[in-house]
């Protein structure tokens, strides 16, 4: 597998800095963050006071892996190791700029409009968003990261059976898939691909109870919505999951809500901790995972994928997965 860097000043001019890149690290988190390239640079020609360019805050950093631009981000942090002869560069992608703080107020709109509206006023560069259908009735975020805004709405989605998303950076584009169409056909082998793997079981944000309230303005009460698995509750003890609800959605809206909390939430949680030799995989993304000893045959989503890159052609990774929902 081969990669190569490319430095954008912005100038009409890009330049290919792949031999003076040591070293590599490409993050890719499916929530919560932007994607991140640390990248270690030796020192040489490139750094000389006389040289064409040098590295600046905002200038642009493109990766390409085989020939296919998969990392499209800016500098935001530059740091000289004087007595290593090296520099160390940060750089975040596009959904950086979502995690700045704003007020907002929503009403009928859906999670897929609300992150175009937010895409448009912050002039980002949008690809392909999926339409998400579920119309939110209500969403209330007061100084809130932008990215937290768009978060929360896919949740709401998601809690009331609109499926889930992945919101990512396409190099240089935003763009929101629902999981399901992010399924591919790479295979994790612990015959092939994986060097050591941690299976976890967990029930830390399992549920038994699940209790959605709503309030009613003519009783001047709470109408309560409830689903409990007997199962569940002898197994496990009383794990309560407790919400409110718009007062706008009605008793079937809220049943639909409380199907699709048991679906994702009624069940033990399942992860994998992988290293394993280098492809191209990014959060959000399914793969089938195979290891024998543990009798594992299934499909996991990437939660978070590490990528290093070393000597021009050296890619490791390490991986955290989950069952999919």
């Amino acid at each position: 597998m081969k990669y190569d860097i490319r430095l954008d000043k912005k100038n009409g001019v890009i330049w290919d800095i792949t031999n003076i890149v040591s070293k590599a690290i490409l993050t890719l988190k499916r929530t919560g963050s932007c994607g991140s390239l640390s990248l270690t640079c030796v020192k040489g020609d490139a750094f000389h006071q006389n040289n064409p360019f040098e590295f600046e805050n905002g200038d642009i950093i493109q990766l390409y892996i085989d020939g296919v631009g998969r990392f499209y981000g800016y500098i935001f942090k530059i740091e000289n190791k004087v007595k290593e002869q090296s520099c160390t560069i940060t750089c975040y992608d596009q959904i950086k700029y979502l995690l700045y703080n704003a007020t907002y107020s929503f009403i009928n709109k859906k999670a897929s409009e609300i992150i175009k509206s937010i895409a448009e006023e912050f002039k980002l560069r949008v690809g392909k968003i999926a339409d998400t259908q579920f119309v939110i009735p209500k969403l209330l975020q007061d100084n809130k990261k932008l990215l937290d805004t768009c978060s929360e709405a896919l949740y709401l989605t998601s809690d009331n059976g609109g499926g889930q998303y992945c919101l990512y950076d396409d190099f240089g584009y935003l763009t929101l898939k629902a999981l399901v169409d992010m399924k591919t056909e790479f295979v994790l082998s612990d015959t092939t691909h994986i060097e050591d793997v941690t299976f976890n079981k967990d029930i830390e944000d399992s549920y038994s109870i699940f209790k959605l309230v709503r309030d009613n303005k003519e009783t001047g009460k709470r109408d309560a919505f409830v689903y409990q698995n007997s199962d569940l509750i002898n197994k496990w003890g009383m794990l309560q999951y407790f919400n409110t609800v718009d007062e706008g959605l009605n008793d079937a809206q809220i049943q639909r809500q409380l199907d699709a909390l048991y679906a994702m939430k009624g069940k033990e949680k399942k992860s994998l901790s992988i290293k394993s030799t280098g492809e191209f995989v990014r959060a959000g993304e399914s793969v089938a995972i195979i290891v024998e000893e543990l009798d594992l045959k299934q499909y996991f989503v990437i939660d978070e994928v590490k990528h290093t890159f070393e000597n021009g052609d050296v890619h490791n990774m390490d991986l955290t997965l989950y069952v999919a929902d």
